[in-house]
């Protein structure tokens, strides 16, 4: 699962990536109440809520993906959604042919 820290997103290995790498393809005909592009993610347990939204404007600059991380206890998952939703992650993920 990647984490942010210092403002960057890093993969699980510890690899610095770029915040188009944490956005998945979560679109789903059987589930059309969850969000079709979620960004899943750790925040580092020294992050602040400063921190949260640097990696929110990040990853919405790439597109309207909604945000899931973790609370600090890893215990529960809070999702937020970005209510713009002016720019879609479709291109993100299209194949071409």
């Amino acid at each position: 699962m990647p984490h942010y820290k210092n403002g960057h997103f890093y993969s699980a290995q510890g690899k610095k990536i770029p915040p188009h790498a944490v956005i998945q393809d979560a679109r789903n005909p059987n589930n059309i109440d969850s969000p079709s592009f979620q960004a899943w993610f750790f925040m580092d347990s020294e992050a602040t809520t400063a921190d949260f939204i640097k990696a929110s404007e990040k990853l919405w600059a790439v597109c309207s993906a909604a945000i899931t991380i973790a609370t600090p206890n890893q215990s529960e998952w809070i999702m937020i959604e970005n209510i713009d939703k002016k720019k879609s992650c479709e291109f993100l993920f299209f194949e071409k042919k």
